[in-house]
């Protein structure tokens, strides 16, 4: 029916975000939703874009915010609004630059490994030399 919203499906929006930050586009602001305005060229960012700048799956988000994880770095906890969560755009930049050194500072003796958009440490001394 005509004047009705369009509803947009998590990937989608995720794709439209992603494209975005990559081309240096602007990130819809969070006004639109009602939330407060941030300072400097801070902005709010959803599920959505919390993925698109993390290279996160959102459910892996999701599950990371149920559970406290990741163990080493937590992902920052959301503002919620309409049932729906956002970050400050500098707390998602922030916890990534945390991410990337917790990584490289490891437990020793513990590599991260990627599985299934999730990092499982595994002790070193028990892989296979390949």
């Amino acid at each position: 029916m005509a004047g009705e919203p369009r509803q947009v499906g998590l990937p989608e929006h995720l794709g439209a975000l992603a494209h975005a930050i990559r081309s240096g586009q602007p990130v819809p602001a969070g006004r639109l939703f009602g939330l407060p305005e941030l300072p400097d060229d801070d902005c709010w960012l959803d599920i959505a874009g919390a993925a698109a700048l993390t290279g996160v799956p959102p459910k892996t988000i999701t599950s990371w915010l149920n559970r406290g994880g990741p163990p080493r770095n937590p992902f920052p906890v959301p503002s919620r609004l309409l049932y729906r969560l956002f970050w400050p755009r500098l707390d998602i930049t922030s916890w990534i630059t945390r991410q990337s050194t917790a990584r490289s500072d490891g437990v020793k003796g513990h590599r991260d490994f990627p599985a299934g958009g999730q990092l499982i440490s595994l002790r070193v001394d028990r892989l296979c030399p390949w």
